[in-house]
């Protein structure tokens, strides 16, 4: 997705809605019409439930109640205001091909915690949405640093004199 431009920032901007209303402890995800009014052919639907059955199984087997203050009150919101920070890095980073592809994998590692009810899963995904972040402004300022030197110290350069016989 992060290959196609527009598509991560419309992905951010649904997911900062419902990290909003994660953030404000909403019982239930409210989502605009258009995406409620979305639908899915049933043989498709039961297609990718049959897909996704192994990993499901998976992560039943693997998670565990492991530090569970994790992922209760105060620290549900803290992961809603980092998803939404992770949010804003991600239509800057979309000029660096596949740039964006790193806060949105700390968004998924985020909901994946959440979904899994572990908290080592969180504590892994909140390292990752470090990295994330410091590398996603590293790339941004960075690249905006580079380029804004490379103006300034060629406004530096001496001008070569021109010779009167040339």
């Amino acid at each position: 997705m992060d290959g196609i431009p527009g598509i991560p920032t419309f992905l951010v901007v649904i997911v900062s809605l419902m990290a909003v209303q994660l953030l404000f402890g909403r019982d239930h995800v409210w989502m605009p019409q258009f995406v409620q009014n979305r639908a899915v052919k049933s043989k498709k639907l039961h297609k990718a439930v049959g897909k996704l059955r192994g990993i499901a199984h998976w992560l039943d087997e693997h998670s565990r109640d492991r530090f569970e203050f994790l992922i209760r009150d105060v620290w549900i919101k803290l992961a809603a205001i980092i998803v939404l920070l992770l949010c804003l890095t991600v239509p800057p980073l979309e000029f660096i091909p596949f740039a964006s592809s790193g806060p949105m994998l700390a968004i998924a590692a985020i909901g994946l915690a959440l979904i899994v009810r572990d908290g080592l899963v969180m504590v892994l995904a909140l390292i990752l949405a470090i990295a994330a972040l410091g590398g996603g402004s590293y790339m941004a300022l960075g690249s905006q640093e580079e380029s804004g030197a490379s103006e300034t110290e060629a406004s530096r350069l001496p001008v070569p004199e021109q010779t009167q016989g040339a």
